[in-house]
């Protein structure tokens, strides 16, 4: 097994100085029980897999030991892991059959890491290596002293989820899946990015929608509305006296963020937009998946169904409201499918047309709360009727074409009164303090939806959908056709301050939430019942 003249030397390996090796008497030879026969004279660097403390420091950059790390002298080192660093794959260099031989540092892996193991019966020798500069780099990246990076951090809530097909006598083997609750200001800004297969593109319209949503000043459902971050890790850990989550990331291979890069990267680029406490997101941890990582990463990355949205724009289905709106200037932002540009989507127009379908909401008995609560029902809701009835007159948003650019119209200008209308009825009091309504920050400007006209306060769509579906009563059918029983603008400055104090009380009584106003079909009832007697009276 062991070449001649074994008992001079164990394993000479030499990274720096190799002129200073009489290869008279060294080649390269790995002997495993008889490390007291080294000539330490002529030896520069030695691993032992038992013996570290026979290592002659004078000659050694740097020796990582699987035990004892603390040994290493880092003054002079490359970098060398023995023995029990386990890889997919492997390099094997013949011992055996070469008499001088020297080891060369190519750049075979991302790791850059060293590794040398040795073959009990073949007497191999396995390697990984990396150019020496970019270990340095990673070298930096980690902390402790087995290159594992270490994220400790506060959370709002964490729980562990138990793994249905773990036995209770198998321990934590098997793979398990946290969920934590972290204020993005909070979030760490170094977590590992290599494990994502996707390259983040934070210009397209869902990076724009992921960008929307974190900063819409009124919103606290980000960390429900967004699928959050997909890490995978050694280990997880959390200190419930000081509510912190520690994660221990390991392999940069396999450990990182798997899925939600456009998320994180977007988080980073704009949190200091937003206070502490305004917004949050949901991690999801999972561990001991190493072995499934690439299935992992794969299905966690594959791209959703594609919208029901961009099938109907296939299909030609929004040419009603192509041409309805074709002459308004905001009808080059609205995008009909995903990954379109521009930034209103159809599915907002749907939503404030489903509020005005006198066929579906006949009277004052049923509401449109889905406009707000469930816009994927509006889209459903449009292609239903369009299938049926295509784009005769007897589909009803064939009917609503008189009034459709009034609706959007109407929107605005409800959104530029809000804070009018209050002052109307509490001439004394701030819009600006009521819960959800925000101030444009960092020098940021707020312009209305359709129209871009300047606005002073972002007003919640809690508030505005309801006051704008409450302008239904106003709608009639006369001729085939949908128009207004009378001015819904005059209407809107007769009552538009009970209707903004009608909304604000109602949200005030609901906990200050305007979502819960906004799916109050209680609220909804009331403000079309204040149009409605409005109309009357004249």
């Amino acid at each position: 097994m062991f070449p001649p003249n074994s008992r001079y030397v164990s394993l000479i390996i030499h990274c720096r100085q190799p002129e200073a090796v009489d290869k008279r008497y060294v080649s390269l030879i790995i002997h495993c029980r008889q490390p007291e026969a080294v000539d330490k004279r002529y030896v520069s660097l030695i691993i032992h897999c038992r013996q570290p403390e026979a290592v002659d420091k004078r000659y050694v950059s740097l020796i990582i030991h699987c035990r004892q790390p603390e040994a290493v002298d880092k003054r002079y080192v490359s970098l060398i892991i023995p023995c029990r660093a386990h890889l997919e794959k492997s390099f094997h260099f013949d011992c055996l059959r070469e008499k001088t031989s020297y080891i060369t540092l190519n750049n075979i892996k991302n790791c850059g890491i060293l590794v040398i193991q040795m073959a009990a019966e073949a007497a191999y020798l396995k390697y990984y290596t990396y150019r020496r500069e970019r270990w340095k780099e990673k070298i930096m990246e980690y902390t402790n002293d087995r290159g594992a990076l270490t994220l400790k951090f506060p959370v709002q809530s964490f729980r562990k989820i138990p793994n249905p097909y773990l036995k209770e006598e198998e321990g934590d083997k098997e793979a398990a899946m946290y969920v934590a609750i972290c204020d993005v200001k909070e979030l760490p800004a170094n977590i590992p990015m290599e494990t994502n297969p996707r390259e983040q593109r934070l210009t397209t319209n869902v990076a724009k929608k992921i960008k929307n949503s974190l900063l819409d000043p009124a919103a606290f459902d980000f960390y429900l509305l967004n699928r959050g971050l997909l890490l995978s890790a050694r280990t997880v850990s959390f200190d419930n006296y000081s509510n912190q989550m520690t994660i221990v990331f390991e392999d940069p291979d396999v450990h990182g963020n798997v899925d939600g890069g456009h998320t994180y990267k977007i988080i980073l680029a704009n949190r200091d937009q937003l206070d502490l406490g305004q917004q949050y997101v949901k991690l999801e941890i999972l561990t001991g998946v190493e072995n499934i990582f690439q299935n992992l990463a794969a299905a966690r990355n594959t791209s959703v169904q594609v919208q029901d949205k961009s099938i109907a724009e296939l299909e030609k289905r929004f040419e009603i409201i192509k041409d309805a709106i074709g002459s308004e200037a905001f009808s080059k932002r609205v995008y009909f499918k995903e990954n379109d540009s521009g930034d209103i989507d159809v599915a907002d127009l749907l939503a404030m047309l489903n509020m005005f379908n006198i066929h579906k909401y006949p009277g004052k008995e049923n509401f449109p709360v889905v406009s707000y609560s469930a816009k994927k029902k509006c889209i459903d809701y449009y292609i239903e009727y369009h299938k049926k009835f295509g784009e005769s007159a007897e589909n009803p948003y064939v009917k609503m074409v008189p009034i459709m650019c009034d609706i959007f119209k109407l929107y605005d200008r409800i959104e530029i009164s809000m804070s009018r209308f209050y002052r109307q009825k509490n001439q004394s009091g701030r819009y600006g303090s009521v819960k959800g309504v925000a101030a444009p920050k960092g020098g940021r400007s707020l312009e209305s939806k359709f129209y871009g006209k300047q606005l002073d306060l972002y007003s919640p769509t809690g508030f505005l959908y309801p006051i704008l579906g409450a302008f239904r009563a106003l709608v009639k059918e006369e001729n085939g056709v949908y128009g207004w029983k009378t001015d819904p603008f005059a209407v809107l400055e007769r009552v538009g301050g009970e209707l903004v104090e009608t909304t604000v009380e109602r949200s005030r009584s609901l906990g200050n939430n305007p979502q819960s106003v906004g799916k109050d079909s209680g609220n909804w009832k009331t403000l079309y019942i204040t149009v409605m007697f409005d109309m009357m009276e004249l």
